[in-house]
């Protein structure tokens, strides 16, 4: 397997605002994402509360490309799947980022693998969402 750069210089390469440093940071985070089986050693390596904040700020880029974006949702894709209660927490507590994404499914050009690509990734993150509301309020009831 590729070896992963540190989590320090994956957080640099998402702040760098160039977009070929945020790629590979974002496919970096996401085949760690993918080769840790305990949540704990994930959580302290790649802790959510530190990385959600700053892809949910990515997503409210209005000028961000689509390449990048897909890249960004798939990722939080990927932690959401690991760790659904720190990312949905983190998520819904980062001022505007679920409008910023959902706005991304007003007009998608389907025709266009990359844009088929993220708004297939949007409905995902959405799903899980809906899916851990509903199984809280059910347990609330």
């Amino acid at each position: 397997m590729d070896e992963v750069e540190s989590p320090y210089v994956l957080l640099n390469w998402l702040k760098s605002g160039s977009e070929e440093m945020q790629l590979s940071a974002l496919e970096q985070l996401c085949l760690a994402l993918l080769q840790y089986e305990n949540n704990e050693s994930l959580i302290k390596f790649y802790p959510p509360s530190i990385y959600i904040p700053i892809l949910a700020c990515l997503c409210q880029d209005v000028d961000i490309s689509f390449v990048l974006l897909e890249a960004i949702i798939r990722t939080i894709t990927y932690y959401m799947q690991a760790l659904p209660h720190e990312v949905i927490n983190r998520l819904v507590n980062t001022k505007g980022s679920l409008i910023a994404i959902c706005t991304r499914l007003e007009n998608p050009n389907m025709s266009n693998p990359i844009e088929s690509d993220l708004t297939e990734q949007i409905v995902k993150v959405v799903n899980i969402l809906n899916n851990k509301l509903l199984h809280n309020f059910n347990l609330s009831k």
